[in-house]
């Protein structure tokens, strides 16, 4: 639990940047972002753990790869 707290800001910040980043691109990637949220929900409404953590998983290296798309290294 401890851990969690002191982590939870930093992960929202980085869930903040990320948002308003998408928000910034056209709607076809924030069609993508939604579709992507749909499928993780559906799967924990019918409690399917494999399908969750899989599409969590997915979701959250799209959104990474999405937030440093564009960004020469």
């Amino acid at each position: 639990r401890m851990v969690q707290r002191m982590l939870r800001p930093h992960v929202l910040a980085g869930m903040n940047v990320s948002r308003s980043l998408t928000l910034k691109r056209p709607e076809s990637s924030l069609r993508k972002v939604q579709d992507e949220h749909v499928v993780v929900v559906e799967a924990i409404r019918s409690r399917d753990a494999d399908t969750a953590t899989t599409s969590m998983r997915s979701h959250i290296l799209n959104a990474r790869h999405r937030m440093f798309e564009g960004v020469d290294s």
